[in-house]
């Protein structure tokens, strides 16, 4: 049998883990590089050369790949991100699995905590990742907004200064860290930009993974609130991309 090739694409990816995310698993023939690259490439003509089976994409690539998909899947075309694309006969399949993956490690979170779900989320970004956590909470019946720093050139999103009064009205309210910030090497940012109103009845949820904890985390459990870090979410999206691509059973 020849080897299967799969590749996460994305910049920079000094901090991923994919790589070693999948090849944990020991799947026979078949493997899995990084490929950092600042510019998207033509995708169609990209997985022809290199003989790909299916790929991922990360930041900042995913809402620029869902715009290249011969075909996207309902979660995709609903958060307009692709994250997981499954190559079959030359045609591209983009596929969303941030957002399962979000809904099942936040149940799974607030389920050992004996939480209920929060009442409201602010999540901090509007890449790909936040659309895929909105569309998760959604999914969960939790409402929330985007927050951006320049909200007037994202349409639907919040200004930092709203989200952080709408912080300060709920107690049990559940942040989201959607965004790069804190990711290693620059692992000495938090988005946050007010650590001392993380406070105790809040959850904080870190999209990243690297480094565990992150500033944030820290910044929110010294104060009390509870926290949970990215890597069960990858471990969850790279599982059901292994799913999509046929190396696993779902």
């Amino acid at each position: 049998m020849d080897t299967r090739h799969f590749a996460l694409l994305g910049y920079p990816l000094e901090h991923s883990f994919s790589k070693r995310c999948f090849d944990a698993q020991r799947i026979p023939e078949a493997d899995y590089s990084l490929c950092a690259m600042p510019r998207l490439p033509d995708l169609h003509r990209w997985a022809e050369e290199r003989g790909m089976s299916g790929f991922n994409v990360t930041s900042p690539f995913k809402t620029e790949a869902a715009r290249q998909m011969d075909t996207l899947s309902v979660t995709a075309a609903e958060t307009g991100a692709v994250n997981c694309v499954v190559v079959d006969g030359g045609k591209l399949a983009g596929h969303n699995t941030d957002a399962p993956a979000f809904a099942s490690t936040l149940r799974g979170w607030m389920g050992s905590l004996g939480r209920p779900m929060p009442s409201i989320a602010v999540v901090m970004g509007t890449g790909g990742a936040a659309q895929a956590v909105s569309h998760a909470l959604r999914s969960l019946g939790v409402s929330h907004c985007l927050a951006s720093r320049t909200p007037q050139a994202r349409p639907g999103s919040t200004g930092y200064g709203e989200a952080r009064e709408l912080l300060r009205l709920h107690g049990d309210a559940l942040l989201v860290n959607a965004t790069p910030a804190g990711t290693s090497p620059r692992s000495e940012t938090s988005a946050w930009p007010w650590p001392d109103e993380l406070r105790a009845g809040m959850a904080v949820y870190d999209l990243v993974y690297n480094p565990s904890p992150t500033l944030l985390m820290k910044e929110a459990s010294a104060r009390g609130a509870d926290v949970c870090g990215g890597l069960a979410m990858l471990e969850e999206q790279a599982r059901i991309s292994r799913v999509l691509w046929g190396l696993e059973q779902g």
